[in-house]
């Protein structure tokens, strides 16, 4: 049965309040620690990227593994095989705004597949150019092979690809139609494709405005299945569309009486 939404009581709008608060403020103290430190990096470039990388890597491990769950703000929990470090094409289905930092806390050396308008924020902007995320704008060819072009460099380098193919967080537990860049992706450089399921008690920092506040208790649950590669003489949109339909299977006892069940 569909779990119906609690009530918010006065400890969740305090957390809300911890939680943005502290993210803001440990936004400013990143910035002010990470630009000193590409800047102080500049003659150094090769050594320069692992510094920053990893700089970026732990931050966001505190904040999505450490700081939030610590405040209450949500429980979180891994399920699945262990993300390895080999270069892997995890694709995820999308809901929230913290799935992105979640899974770049706990999948290693993983650069990041994101739609071109959140490269024209200052913060992102920065770290599409400088750090492994690659902007893609799904209508226009050149971003495409562009994009494709700073994945092969990344994976070249042993790093993961992470992709969120429904382009957009979802409103429902349906799983939207995928868009097959991150298929594209994995089959150019012969990789497997890992699908990666996440959900959750309730919506949070979802579609809309009313997963602002969170609800408590929320569980966060990642679910990583089996490697999956492509059949023969099999295109990047079938490929993609039958590992949307695992996922679609997949994910249904995961949201089993949850706000996400598909009734």
């Amino acid at each position: 049965m569909k779990a119906s939404l609690p009530s918010r009581r006065l400890i969740s709008y305090l957390l809300a309040a911890l939680g943005y608060g502290g993210f803001f403020a440990s936004v400013g103290i990143f910035v002010s620690f990470f630009i000193p430190l590409f800047v102080a990096s500049l003659p150094f470039n090769r050594a320069r990227v692992a510094i920053l990388h990893q700089v970026f890597q732990s931050y966001v491990v505190l904040l999505a593994l450490r700081y939030l769950p610590a405040l209450g703000v949500y429980r979180y929990r891994v399920e699945g095989a262990k993300p390895e470090r080999k270069p892997a094409v995890y694709v995820a289905n999308h809901r929230s705004r913290i799935d992105g930092p979640l899974l770049m806390a706990i999948i290693p050396d993983t650069g990041v597949i994101m739609k071109q308008a959140y490269a024209r924020l200052p913060l992102f902007g920065f770290l599409a150019r400088f750090h492994h995320f690659v902007s893609v704008n799904p209508s226009s060819l050149d971003s495409l092979a562009r994009a494709q072009k700073k994945c092969r460099s990344l994976i070249a380098c042993g790093k993961n690809m992470l992709i969120f193919p429904e382009g957009a967080r979802a409103r429902s537990g349906r799983i939207m139609p995928f868009k097959d860049f991150a298929f594209r992706v994995a089959m150019d450089a012969g990789l497997p494709v890992v699908p990666v399921l996440i959900g959750s008690n309730y919506p949070f920092m979802a579609k809309g405005t009313a997963s602002i506040i969170p609800y408590v208790p929320n569980t966060i649950t990642i679910r990583f299945l089996e490697d999956q590669l492509p059949h023969s003489a099999e295109s990047s949109s079938e490929f993609a569309a039958r590992i949307r339909r695992l996922m679609s299977k997949a994910i249904v006892p995961l949201d089993k009486n949850t706000f996400w069940e598909v009734e």
